[in-house]
């Protein structure tokens, strides 16, 4: 059996179209969480004593850091995009995006959250919020299998 650590997870962002994407590797990202729960919606029907559920919407979303660096184009296009509410294309991969075999979560997603920390000791991070946008077209979250293989989950 095969593992994947942390540090071989990857975060993209398109720079082109929908339907003609060109992912941007962004290289700037400390830690990075994907958040996924489906609710718990109630099912129950007479003729069971027991409360019965099935999966409901799928709750998702992406949280990372980044060095603040003024000089990162990635960060400062998703600055922009925060500050405009601009939604922004993002794909968060278990390895790079032409690996057979790499699995990850696309989703066109508007910034929630950029947090500023700025310690003592160390350096300045942006902690960054990520959750699917309102888009009738593109919008949802999909699971991706491989290269320009998209399958939508929500």
């Amino acid at each position: 059996m095969s593992t994947r650590h942390g540090f071989e997870h990857k975060l993209y962002r398109n720079t082109g179209t929908f339907g003609s994407p060109t992912w941007d590797l962004v290289p700037n990202v400390k830690d990075m969480e994907t958040a996924q729960a489906m609710t718990k919606t109630e099912v129950s029907i007479r003729g069971n004593r027991a409360k019965l559920y099935a999966p409901g919407q799928l709750d998702y979303g992406l949280n990372w850091q980044m060095v603040y660096d003024p000089a990162d184009a990635d960060l400062t296009a998703l600055r922009t995009a925060f500050f405009t509410g601009a939604s922004v294309d993002l794909m968060d991969m278990d390895g790079l995006i032409g690996t057979s075999g790499s699995l990850g979560t696309r989703s066109i997603c508007n910034l929630f959250g950029l947090g500023n920390s700025k310690p003592l000791d160390g350096a300045a991070v942006f902690d960054v919020e990520a959750a699917p946008a309102y888009d009738l077209t593109n919008g949802g979250v999909y699971y991706v299998t491989g290269p320009s293989t998209y399958t939508a989950v929500a």
